[in-house]
């Protein structure tokens, strides 16, 4: 048989059904779901290790700056012996107040003491926008125990929580522990 050519063929092309679109839809949403955890994962570690080095530096700070004026935190940095310059609980609620203005002046002082041609800006804030938390015991009579000072950043939760969740805990060199 002889084709026609003014006859028009209509091409059997089958297109992508509702169902598989709706798969492919799908299988991008768990691909993309993994991804963005593994993201969030890898983002809590690395704010977590910048913590951890912001605050070793500020340890060699404290320390060079009590050789430096042989005093103790307290004296040298203006807030005396306090009780985590006023940091306590949910950070995210503190704004500029009890909490930021005493940790600023603190390490600013301190700061000074070890090198007067640097700022104590860069450690202002903790990766998550919040103060470091300076407790200075240094000198107290805690009879007979000695407490040392602590300094901290509430981690990921953003709550000073005593140590027993996130919280990223340092301890801070001491020149004495009595007066």
């Amino acid at each position: 048989m002889k084709k026609n050519p003014n006859t028009v063929v209509i091409s059997s092309y089958k297109g992508f059904t509702l169902i598989e679109l709706l798969v492919v839809i799908a299988i991008i949403g768990i691909l993309s779901t993994i991804i963005f955890a593994t993201l969030n994962g890898a983002r809590e570690k690395a704010q977590t290790a910048r913590a951890q080095s912001d605050m070793n530096q500020m340890m060699t700070i404290m320390g060079g700056a009590q050789i430096n004026t042989n005093t103790r935190l307290g004296e040298m940095s203006g807030v005396g012996y306090n009780s985590g310059n006023g940091c306590t609980g949910d950070l995210t609620q503190l704004g500029t107040g009890a909490c930021e203005t005493p940790w600023r002046n603190a390490i600013d002082a301190i700061m000074t003491n070890y090198d007067p041609t640097k700022d104590g800006e860069p450690f202002y804030e903790d990766p998550w926008g919040n103060p470091y938390v300076l407790d200075i015991n240094e000198g107290q009579s805690t009879s007979p125990f000695c407490v040392v000072n602590t300094l901290l950043s509430a981690g990921p939760n953003l709550t000073v929580d005593g140590g027993t969740g996130d919280d990223i805990v340092f301890f801070p060199p001491y020149e004495r522990c009595s007066n």
